[in-house]
């Protein structure tokens, strides 16, 4: 079963430094971002999906509170800008929350495969401390 957080990295310089993203308009990039938030929602994770399937026009307009005609002429701006990339079947996705989520899962499965080998917790890590309660009988 996937984990997901309820929050995403999101690092301003990173957008606001990124000249592809730069050289597209400023409602285009509001659209993206809207997508963002949407691909960090869906499974997987950085695709462009509601409820498990990609979104018709008229259905992701509504979501992100614009006309079709302005959705398809931002998304197309996007995409020839090559800020987002387009699954073979034609999903939209987001190529560095693809690579981030990859990254976590990797993450996850080396350290599921350390703890099944040396068990729960870092006990090889830490030694074996235990709290003291101190009185005063105990100074000197």
């Amino acid at each position: 079963m996937e984990s997901r957080q309820p929050w995403l990295k999101f690092y301003p310089q990173q957008w606001r430094g990124d000249p592809q993203l730069r050289a597209c308009s400023l409602p285009a990039r509001a659209l993206w971002i809207e997508l963002i938030g949407l691909m960090h929602e869906a499974t997987p994770q950085g695709h462009l999906l509601l409820n498990g399937a990609p979104p018709q026009d008229r259905q992701l307009a509504t979501v992100v509170g614009v006309t079709v005609r302005e959705l398809r002429k931002y998304r197309t701006e996007l995409l020839t800008g090559r800020v987002a990339s387009q699954t073979d079947e034609g999903v939209l996705y987001c190529r560095g929350m693809v690579r981030a989520s990859a990254q976590a899962a990797a993450n996850a499965d080396r350290v599921r495969h350390y703890r099944a080998r040396n068990g729960p917790g870092n006990a090889r890590v830490m030694p074996d401390v235990r709290l003291k309660k101190h009185s005063m009988r105990d100074r000197d």
